[in-house]
């Protein structure tokens, strides 16, 4: 047996045998001649039909225990106990619409990324796209395109939570909600204070308009430069009237009641 072989030249080593309905594949690296092999088992073929590579135990119709490279011709090393794929990959479909394709059963989630912990300094992002476009066309980084017939649907196009909390959505009809669950509104923060800042990055120095709700609920709008002082406000400075509890303003200033 693969057990009991010397080595009959300097050289390496191969040997096959049938156990109990499985088919054994052994090699051995270069001896000398006359001294004891030491085989590894490297590929099993149990008698159920399942191929095992580099292990003797054998869990699935396929199991490799390292790396893999599909669809290279030369020598490719593929990532330590990761695969290499050359071309497009399907999964639930064999009609590929890219290099990645996934087609779920109805009703069941596409892709789902679970059990990631990010505790470390060095943690990284959970999902990374990184592409370079040189290209006079119309390319898109992300595309959504769902096609919802349901009457009534409270389906999302988008949502972004935290611990279970709501803190981005885009609904099916296209409005955006930040901090909340679902507004009627085009675009709707839900919150109280200084909920919307256009103007300067910096929450020291920069010049902002402020767009907010006050404790008792009334709506606020203020000109500020950060950690140096409110700043004025202008409305339709390039000119144009302004109404106040009118949509039709006929002076400057319009305001409609006492």
């Amino acid at each position: 047996t693969a057990g009991n072989s010397t080595y009959i030249a300097t050289a390496q080593a191969t040997a096959y045998s049938q156990v109990s309905g499985e088919h054994r594949w052994f090699n051995a690296p270069s001896g000398t001649a006359g001294t004891t092999i030491t085989f590894t088992q490297a590929m099993t073929l149990d008698a159920s039909g399942n191929l095992g590579i580099g292990t003797t135990t054998i869990g699935s119709r396929l199991q490799v225990n390292g790396n893999a490279a599909i669809g290279y011709s030369a020598s490719t090393a593929a990532p330590t106990n990761g695969l290499s794929i050359s071309g497009n990959t399907t999964i639930g479909t064999t009609t590929a619409a890219g290099k990645f394709t996934i087609d779920p059963d109805d009703n069941q989630v596409g892709l789902a990324i679970t059990g990631t912990s990010l505790t470390s300094a060095n943690a990284q992002s959970l999902i990374d796209l990184a592409q370079t476009w040189n290209t006079t066309g119309n390319p898109t980084a992300i595309k959504l395109n769902i096609t919802n017939t349901a009457s009534g649907a409270n389906s999302l196009l988008m949502d972004l939570q935290v611990g279970g909390t709501p803190e981005f959505r885009v609904t099916r009809t296209g409005n955006v909600v930040v901090n909340g669950s679902t507004s009627t509104y085009q675009m709707h923060v839900v919150g109280t204070g200084s909920l919307l800042a256009l103007g300067e990055e910096s929450f020291t120095t920069g010049k902002q308009m402020l767009f907010g709700i006050d404790a008792s609920g009334n709506g606020e709008i203020q000109s500020v430069q950060q950690g140096t002082s409110y700043r004025n406000l202008s409305i339709n400075p390039l000119g144009g009237n302004v109404g106040i509890a009118t949509s039709s303003p006929t002076s400057t200033l319009h305001a409609n009641g006492s």
